[in-house]
């Protein structure tokens, strides 16, 4: 997977054309403000302009909202196999960025998929909980004392985020 990126100014279409006999994707996974401070609440919207699956031709929709001084950035999952054109309607210039990835038809996304699997189900030595010694998960107490019942959390949490 290789890094992509477009900085999309403001008020103009720009393009993203697919390279040239390379069977790769484009995954869009953030929009941020490419420079400057809007106003608090001032609205960036980005646009994108594709072609769907229908016959319809290409189609305009509004694929994320930066609001100044609240959300700066945006996460995005958007993949791409053709040509697209990205617009900004506000005062900010907006990047885009994400990578490519190897264009795979559904069967082999299968095929990686049964492999992966595969190969969490023989390793069961990674197990991260902490059980008792019959197998099963401690109960959990329901104690009135809050101080106790933070530290039970957070140690839980512990156990299984980490």
């Amino acid at each position: 997977m290789a890094f992509w990126g477009l900085k999309v100014e403001p008020g103009k279409w720009t393009p993203f054309v697919p390279p040239p006999d390379e069977a790769l994707r484009l995954h869009i996974s953030q929009a941020t403000l490419g420079g400057g401070i809007p106003e608090d609440k001032e609205r960036i919207i980005v646009k994108c302009r594709a072609e769907a699956d229908d016959e319809e031709g290409a189609q305009e929709f509004n694929i994320c909202t930066i609001i100044g001084g609240v959300v700066e950035s945006c996460h995005l999952d958007l993949i791409f196999d053709g040509y697209a054109e990205f617009y900004v309607e506000g005062s900010y210039p907006v990047h885009l960025t994400g990578y490519f990835m190897p264009d795979m038809d559904d069967d082999e996304m299968d095929g990686m998929y049964d492999r992966q699997m595969g190969d969490d189900e023989d390793d069961d030595s990674e197990d991260r909980r902490d059980p008792t010694s019959d197998g099963k998960m401690p109960p959990i107490s329901d104690s009135d004392d809050d101080d106790d019942d933070e530290e039970e959390e957070e140690s839980l949490c512990r156990a299984v985020c980490c």
